[in-house]
């Protein structure tokens, strides 16, 4: 096999654009990414890879020639002139599973997969056929239930990137630069030239190592361009978290820019990335990918106690779990979704992943703060035009699937935010349709709603239709700022449980007698109001404590203030989880009710203060808003 990396982009162009996949690709677009491909001669009957080969970190497309498909000696497919090889693996990042051997002498061009993200990024017609030839390759290798096979596990950075990113242009001088670095607590200045595009990254391990060792008298002064060396990696922001820290770890970078455009629009660290890879190839993990049944998942749900204990004895702060317990819960529900596909298509012989659609997960889900008892919070959003058939497959299939994760653990909705509810299923223009509404009008019911689907994320599909929800919400924050106020004076009218005695105040009778719901009462005042500082910021972090540490660092929100709030927050998700833990002891359901009089007097006094807090925080946010229209 010979490869070649010079040749005649034009000619190369012409050849392509012929094809269907990229006759609408954008020709500017398609001369930059061709610039990075190699040509690859393979002669008849050479191996281009074999089964349980380390994959190549790219696709193939076949200029001439052919290839064909073995598994175990036996031919499943023939790929050719204008197939791309590779495809499925390029989807699950796994070795190969199959061997690719040329059939004759063929021609192909490696894409590395960095043009091809670049390419679903920047191209929406390139997108919806890429996706759909995927399907098409997935049927013909592995039958009608080949969905399942490669992992879909790999979530695009920007879901997990923070913006809107700070940036300063390139004439910015080093004083400048490290000013802002200091004034907005950060490691990092991505810099800009004149049109705004990405030029680099000037970081404070620049300015140690790079800067000060060569310092001169007017060293401080000179414009940051001066300094410049290939110190970013940009990326584009469907491009997989994972392989980001592959490529930062390759190229000995601390911080990767998601472009747009070659604009930046948020940047991300490889410890951040660590810090979230962590959380999600925990070892516990490993018993639900193994799971053969819904059986298998229920036994792992009802063992999730042990391992929120676990976390705990292991833990410094009990918030710090939520994430990780919350990541779990979304691997069990991912495999009660994949085995629903299944028995789906074995029962009805409709394959959902060819329908184009999101799945949200909505609330504490989204938020990765689920414990021990999250119930479900899910929607439907469809492409406009979706076929009345189409439609019946999806809501029939939401129907098994909300079953099926209630018989795993996880209760459905008493809201009935669930996607068997029309209301939480539906179009993407009749959603922003509908969220335009609330803001307009927005009602107790709006209300609610809104407390749910501001916090929303993509458990399965298409995560382009839930960022064009997200940025509608965001512009709406901007241009109706009242319905912020009408939320804060909402919450103002819920009572904190807590007397001007510092006596706790608490049912008297009934079912939960003597009882503080500890969500209701503590944890939705700190959600739901950092949730409107964050919003109004147009800030895209949807956890709370992230959201809570970065309005501290673009100083929305004072040092003491977030570390109080933190502290607070702290203290009612040490008291619930730990309650939850004993109740599961106990062979109880755990629930979010705790007897505040049975706490130890150092864990009422803690609560006690946390209330206080509480309030205080509501009153900061009634306050800037009503003072800043």
């Amino acid at each position: 096999m010979k490869t070649n990396s010079t040749t005649d982009i034009n000619k190369l162009i012409s050849m392509l654009r012929k094809n269907l996949l990229f006759e609408n690709v954008d020709e500017q677009r398609l001369s930059k990414t061709l610039k990075n491909i190699h040509l690859v001669d393979i002669e008849k009957d050479e191996i281009l890879f074999k089964k349980g080969e380390t994959y190549h970190k790219g696709v193939y497309y076949l200029l001439a020639g052919e290839i064909d498909y073995y598994d175990n000696g036996n031919k499943l497919a023939t790929l050719l002139e204008g197939d791309i090889v590779g495809l499925t693996t390029f989807l699950g990042k796994s070795t190969y599973s199959v061997t690719s051997k040329a059939s004759n002498n063929s021609e192909l061009i490696y894409f590395p997969e960095i043009c091809i993200y670049k390419l679903l990024s920047d191209s929406g017609d390139f997108r919806k056929r890429f996706y759909k030839m995927v399907a098409d390759r997935l049927k013909t290798l592995h039958g009608q239930a080949g969905f399942t096979t490669p992992s879909f596990s790999y979530k695009p950075v920007a879901n997990y990137m923070t913006s809107p990113v700070i940036s300063l242009p390139e004439d910015s001088s080093v004083i400048q630069v490290s000013k802002t670095m200091s004034e907005n607590k950060i490691g990092s200045i991505v810099i800009t030239d004149k049109s705004g595009e990405l030029s680099g990254i000037i970081s404070t391990k620049d300015i140690v190592h790079n800067i000060i060792p060569g310092i001169q008298t007017d060293t401080l002064k000179k414009s940051v361009k001066h300094f410049i060396k290939d110190s970013s990696l940009s990326v584009p922001k469907e491009y997989p978290i994972v392989e980001v820290l592959a490529d930062l770890q390759e190229k000995n970078k601390d911080y990767a820019v998601i472009v747009e455009n070659n604009r930046p629009k948020g940047i991300i660290s490889s410890t951040d990335i660590l810090k979230i890879l962590y959380r999600n190839v925990h070892v516990y993990n490993l018993h639900i990918e193994q799971a053969k049944n819904l059986d298998d998942l229920q036994k792992v749900f009802n063992d999730l106690s042990n391992v929120a204990e676990h976390l705990l004895e292991n833990t410094r702060k009990s918030s710090e779990i939520l994430p990780v317990l919350s990541n779990i819960h979304l691997n069990i529900q991912n495999k009660v979704h994949r085995f629903t596909m299944q028995s789906y298509f074995e029962e009805t012989g409709k394959n959902i992943s060819e329908i184009n659609h999101s799945l949200l997960i909505m609330g504490s889900g989204a938020r990765k703060e689920m414990f021990l008892d999250p119930d479900q919070d899910n929607g439907f959003i469809f492409e406009d035009g979706i076929s009345e058939d189409d439609y019946s497959t999806l809501m029939d299939f939401g129907k098994y699937f909300i079953n099926n994760l209630d018989y795993v653990g996880y209760k459905k909705c008493p809201g009935n935010i669930m996607v068997t509810n029309p209301e939480m299923s539906k179009t993407l223009s009749k959603w922003k349709s509908d969220v335009t509404k609330i803001f307009n009008n927005p009602g107790t019911k709006g209300f609610l709603t809104s407390s749910i689907i501001f916090d929303m994320d993509c458990f399965y599909g298409s995560e382009e239709m839930v960022w064009e929800l997200k940025n509608l919400i965001l512009r709406l924050i901007a241009e109706r700022p009242i319905f912020l106020i009408q939320l804060l004076e909402k919450d103002s009218n819920q009572k904190i449980p807590v007397s001007i005695f510092g006596k706790f105040q608490v049912p008297k009778d009934g079912e939960h007698k003597d009882m503080l719901n500890l969500k209701m009462s503590a944890l939705t005042f700190i959600i739901d109001i950092t949730r409107i500082f964050s919003l109004s910021k147009n800030l895209n972090d949807i956890n709370t404590v992230e959201r809570l540490k970065h309005l501290e660092r673009k100083k929305i929100l004072s040092e003491e203030l977030v570390q109080e709030v933190l502290s607070a927050y702290e203290t009612v998700v040490d008291i619930l989880i730990n309650e939850q833990i004993s109740q599961s002891k106990r062979n109880y359901s755990p629930n979010k009710y705790v007897n505040p009089f049975k706490l130890s007097l150092y864990n009422q006094n803690k609560l006690k203060d946390a209330f206080n807090i509480i309030n205080k925080y509501l009153n900061t946010g009634i306050k800037y808003y009503k003072g800043h229209p």
